[in-house]
């Protein structure tokens, strides 16, 4: 999964940061994903995660900055 699709999934449940979203997919990834596919899905949405880190300062899902 993209980090983009985490983040729209996120901020349609009223989720405002970053981390808030990968946590949430995360945590119902054997409800979201076929088995078979949870840990390629989560590396995917993991490595999105970390270059977002890199070469981001913004956290939050919206135009609030930190």
């Amino acid at each position: 999964m993209k980090l983009d699709e985490a983040i729209r999934i996120g901020e349609g449940v009223g989720l405002t940061t970053v981390e808030e979203c990968v946590n949430n997919i995360r945590g119902f990834a054997m409800s979201i994903f076929p088995y078979s596919k949870i840990n390629e899905e989560l590396d995917e949405l993991y490595k999105d995660y970390d270059n977002h880190i890199k070469n981001n300062e913004k956290i939050h899902t919206t135009t609030r900055t930190v």
